[in-house]
């Protein structure tokens, strides 16, 4: 056994009786959870071992987590939602902002988001574009941010209304289904799903979830989010005309949160949830209960050497990992021991998704609080630990969605948004045979603001392919100047480079934002140019920022 073996099986070891420990003390006996219990309690749960299959189950728990992380495993990843256009009563990033998973569809060029929304009823969330970001990749554009994007969806008043009607704050479920429009050829990775076996469904494999039942993760970017919410309690907004819009620099922000390894709350899992309205029992999983802290500081979990999480959460204060409505559609995984599966442990898999924060005690400076405004708020700054109770639904495959749209009574919403897209799909059809480069015409109608019909999106769309055609054929001479000018390069393969290289820019143009201004499209379209012609072994003689190359 490897070094980095044995530390995870300490860790693992020591993780599973932090754990079952800290469920026997809280969760059995509920009671508030205190910052004079936390300062005990690390000492009382490491001298109790757990039993042998939690420290076995836990084993397979870290080995996931250690996995997704130090091999960037992305579609592990929450995906962040927010729209672009919000009410001008919205008082912070923690009204607006949620959590989820994206996965593809049985329809070309279409994914799904699912996870948590706001009710419109709230007056927080607006029509308009609505921004993805999963993975560091950028689903929707904004008049600044990314470069690239690799599509975006639109949500108008009437799809809002039609969510609205199914989610309440008393509901067991906050959870929306959004559809987007991926760009084509976008090459998606599904979530891997938790699974107790091979040639087992993932509904088979939740349904046999049995007390007592596992130790899952829960993924999110809560710390991020909660001090990314402090940090711009102020700006995190601009007013124009009549409407109230995010600010220009957040989806930059987003996308890199988006891009690091989520957080992975340690918590316990229970089957049975008692449910309220008329949704179908089998959409419920069970209840997850999570214990907050500043678990760096605490759990033997998060060691500080750097193998199963970022050292950045280590500079977090309690505060940034206190749990809000921000977590709403953050997925749970799951990993248990199993070695009749081929292997030790199941695959590391999304279980479900947190549908609502049910119950929770909050130690604030010193006073349980159990106020549901709180989770509404930014996390206030003597937050010193927490007890929740949260809610887990089901999540789709891609073979199922339809059948989970009619779980979630969202038929119609879903069928809007739909709609929309499908629009701006034949706009898009419409514009290449019309003569316009595919990649243009996808990213001009990207930025186009409303998909109401087919004509006005092509009409609204006719600016942007104007501003995206004059930069390609600009972008398409620098290419072109960069290899002709090129020294030791004979006539034959400047040909090949010059037809290469058209190719990469023209996949290049489906993912550049084109509500950017020219200047800065312009720039980093030669920028990829340029490594692209240097990563072929090409050093071209032409700079990007407009400098003669030093031979």
């Amino acid at each position: 056994m490897s070094q980095e073996e044995q530390q995870l099986q300490v860790i693992a070891e020591q993780s599973a009786s932090y754990e079952y420990n800290i469920y026997n003390y809280f969760v059995q006996q509920p009671k508030p959870i205190t910052a004079q219990d936390l300062e005990q309690y690390p000492q009382i749960a490491l001298a109790n071992k757990a039993p042998t299959i939690n420290q076995e189950d836990e084993m397979c728990q870290v080995q996931g987590n250690k996995e997704a992380y130090s091999e960037n495993k992305f579609w592990l990843y929450p995906a962040i939602i927010i729209p672009e256009t919000i009410s001008s009563s919205t008082r912070s990033l923690v009204d607006i902002i949620r959590q989820g998973i994206v996965i593809t569809s049985n329809e070309e060029g279409i994914l799904y988001f699912i996870g948590g929304c706001v009710n419109y009823n709230t007056g927080y969330w607006r029509s308009g574009k609505y921004l993805v970001f999963q993975g560091g990749t950028q689903l929707g554009a904004t008049k600044e941010g990314s470069i690239k994007i690799h599509g975006g969806t639109r949500i108008n008043t009437a799809a809002l209304k039609e969510y609205a009607k199914v989610l309440t704050e008393e509901n067991l479920t906050q959870i929306c289904i959004i559809p987007i429009l991926g760009r084509s050829g976008l090459s998606w990775v599904n979530p891997t799903y938790y699974k107790i076996a091979n040639k087992v469904t993932y509904e088979e494999s939740v349904n046999q979830m049995i007390l007592p039942s596992a130790m899952p993760q829960l993924l999110t970017y809560q710390p991020e989010l909660n001090r990314l919410a402090v940090d711009r309690e102020k700006d995190f907004y601009y007013k124009s005309d009549t409407s109230t819009y995010i600010s220009l620099s957040l989806p930059e922000q987003l996308i890199r949160i988006s891009g690091r390894f989520p957080y992975p709350y340690p918590a316990y899992y229970t089957s049975g949830v008692i449910y309220y309205g008329d949704y179908p029992s089998q959409l419920f999983l069970g209840y997850l209960r999570v214990v907050i802290s500043n678990f760096p500081g605490y759990s033997p979990f998060y060691t500080r050497n750097g193998l199963l999480y970022p050292k950045i959460y280590n500079h977090n204060v309690s505060s940034d990992f206190m749990l809000n409505n921000m977590s709403i559609g953050a997925p749970v995984y799951l990993s248990k021991y199993n070695p009749n599966n081929g292997k030790l442990c199941t695959d590391y898999g999304v279980l479900g998704l947190v549908s609502a924060i049910t119950d929770f005690y909050a130690d604030i400076g010193g006073n349980i609080v159990t106020d549901r405004s709180l989770l509404s708020q930014l996390p206030p700054d003597d937050f010193v630990a927490g007890y929740y109770v949260l809610t887990l639904v089901k999540v789709p495959e891609p073979s199922n969605i339809n059948q989970y749209i009619k779980w979630l009574k969202q038929e119609n919403a879903v069928n809007i948004v739909l709609e929309g897209i499908r629009k701006a799909k034949n706009a898009i059809s419409s514009l290449i045979s019309s003569g316009v480069l595919a990649g243009i015409a996808f990213s001009a109608v990207m930025a186009v603001d409303e998909w109401e019909s087919e004509e006005q999106i092509i009409r609204d769309a006719k600016t942007y392919v104007d501003k995206l055609n004059k930069i390609y054929n600009e972008a398409l001479n620098y290419a072109t100047s960069c290899i002709e000018n090129s020294p030791n390069l004979p006539r034959n393969a400047k040909i090949i480079y010059i037809q290469q290289v058209q190719q990469y820019l023209s996949n290049l143009m489906y993912e550049i934002n084109a509500e950017q201004e020219e200047e800065d499209i312009l720039f980093c379209l030669k920028l990829e140019i340029y490594n692209y012609l240097f990563n072929q072994g090409i050093k071209p003689p032409c700079n990007p920022h407009g400098e003669e190359e030093e031979e």
